[in-house]
């Protein structure tokens, strides 16, 4: 199978540059054409979705595009400090463009403003768990298997 985001490279680089979130057609768009290729392939019938919807934009694309195709059962936060986030991303080498202090900063402060009032509003539909990802990665895994083994246990 081809890489999809591959059609998108060029479309989501300078957003990616920027720190800026990827408009929600193009999110939605790969994230259907993930789902429907694991199904057709009967390989995947849950998914985990990291970092969608980021904001009111995407809550309300998800709720438009695919809202008939795939529900949400479950909101991860992985809640860790600023200091932090921003020296493991920095640390973390994979080469990202978007991985410099200055875009890092921009986007936690986007996620306050933008990203807060989603997860509030998935916390008022009770799908929301908040982990404590300032720990080792084993003690956040260990956490995040245990919410997600039931559901994943129930969805199969």
């Amino acid at each position: 199978m081809s890489d999809p985001l591959s059609t998108h490279a060029a479309e989501i680089e300078p957003y990616m540059k920027a720190g800026t979130i990827v408009p929600v057609e193009i999110t939605c768009s790969l994230l259907h054409k993930a789902m429907l290729d694991g199904f057709k392939s009967k390989q995947c019938l849950t998914y985990l979705i990291d970092g969608f919807p980021r904001n009111e934009d995407n809550k309300s694309g998800w709720e438009r595009n695919m809202c008939d195709k795939a529900r949400v059962l479950q909101v991860l936060v992985l809640d860790c400090p600023e200091d932090m986030c921003i020296k493991r991303c920095l640390g973390r080498g994979c080469g990202r463009i978007d991985d410099n202090e200055q875009t890092l900063k921009n986007r936690i402060t986007q996620f306050k403003v933008e990203g807060l009032p989603v997860i509030e509003y998935y916390t008022h539909k009770g799908l929301v768990t908040h982990i404590d990802s300032s720990r080792t990665p084993d003690e956040v895994f260990r956490d995040v298997q245990r919410v997600l083994d039931p559901i994943l246990v129930n969805s199969s």
